[in-house]
């Protein structure tokens, strides 16, 4: 769990399996999928992950992306969609909140925003470290094809 300010209100986000099932849920795709989109138009890729080109980037290359160290006043206006990362935060705080009481649909959730500061350099960087730790947790690592944790061995 990590607390991020968008405008004058800070959020609670949590990234955990919740968090995608209610992005299906209100956006009909999968976080996840949108977040590696998000993640390779947001860098332009490669100056992010040392010249890879986008089409060859894998789940692993994101899990051990380093967000601290990219500097955002290089990365193109052009390919950020801030709704994309909006959707996220919305999913990941609505994550946080179960328990909690009601939480609005993504249109209402904005519409409480009062302002949207785009210069933010701290808000992207903590989205994605955030989304990295919950569903990338850089400890564990990821799977090989084909080996899985807990099978048995006969």
């Amino acid at each position: 769990m990590r607390e991020i300010t968008i405008g004058e209100k800070t959020i609670r986000v949590r990234a955990t399996p919740l968090a995608l099932l209610y992005y299906r849920q209100e956006f009909k795709s999968d976080l996840v999928s949108s977040l590696l989109n998000f993640i390779v138009n947001l860098m332009g890729v490669a100056s992010a992950l040392a010249g890879k080109d986008a089409d060859k980037i894998t789940a692993e290359d994101i899990a051990s992306l380093n967000t601290s160290k990219i500097d955002i006043s290089k990365i193109s206006a052009i390919n950020i969609d801030m709704v994309a990362a909006l959707q996220i935060v919305w999913a990941m705080a609505k994550a946080d909140a179960y328990g909690h009481g009601q939480f609005s649909a993504f249109e209402g959730w904005l519409s409480e925003m009062e302002s949207f500061d785009m210069n933010d350099t701290g808000f992207l960087p903590a989205v994605l470290e955030e989304a990295a730790s919950g569903f990338f947790p850089r400890g564990k690592g990821l799977q090989q094809p084909g080996k899985r944790r807990g099978s048995r061995k006969n």
